[in-house]
């Protein structure tokens, strides 16, 4: 599948006609040596890689083998299945390449429109809908409750604050008004509070 992929990206890219507009064409220049030099030395540092872990003569595994003694025997052993998968993956990407070679560069296939994808491809070229499905599961329903914290609760927490805050000034305000400091309205306010008790101990 990555092979068929890769190879449908490199036969598109660099082979055949040129599908883009002449501005673009123009625009089109290879990349400079601080990109390519780096992705040549990661090529050769693969090669190399690979090289030195070969199953059933891995001189990585002899190095290490010192450190690792009860897994040495089934290194040895597993090297002919190693083989026989390396085999079966090889075979499998030379298959994707001839498709894709035959489908893109042979044939000349221009990949369809995404509005023109149906059925399982459909699926595919969607990933299975899963970020569909997250979005219809999770996103949508957390969107949908931080607007309505947002502007309900928030909105009705703010209005309670601020109201106390208002309501609270407000009466300060008042007893600023009685809490001059004449006495003369200390001496009035206590005469009448007394005249209060008096008459609701003498209803009683």
């Amino acid at each position: 599948m990555t092979a068929f992929y890769m190879f449908r990206l490199i036969y598109l890219t660099f082979f055949n006609s040129f599908r883009g507009t002449e501005e673009q064409k123009h625009h089109l220049h290879e990349s400079p040596s601080l990109i390519t030099l780096p992705l040549i030395i990661l090529a050769i540092l693969s090669f190399f890689g690979g090289i030195i872990s070969l199953p059933g003569h891995s001189w990585l595994n002899d190095y290490l083998s010192p450190l690792f003694s009860k897994t040495t025997h089934e290194a040895h052993t597993l090297g002919t299945t190693e083989y026989a998968l390396m085999a079966i993956a090889t075979v499998g990407a030379l298959i994707g390449i001839g498709i894709a070679y035959k489908k893109y560069l042979k044939d000349n296939s221009i990949p369809s429109e995404d509005v023109e994808i149906e059925g399982v491809a459909k699926v595919l070229y969607n990933k299975y809908y899963v970020d569909e499905a997250y979005n219809f599961l999770f996103v949508k329903p957390t969107n949908f409750l931080s607007n309505f914290f947002r502007d309900t609760i928030e909105t009705s927490l703010s209005s309670m604050v601020f109201g106390l805050g208002k309501a609270t000034n407000s009466l300060a305000l008042q007893g600023k008004k009685v809490h001059n400091g004449s006495i003369g309205l200390y001496l009035f306010a206590f005469v009448i509070g007394v005249i209060a008790i008096l008459t609701y101990l003498f209803l009683q």
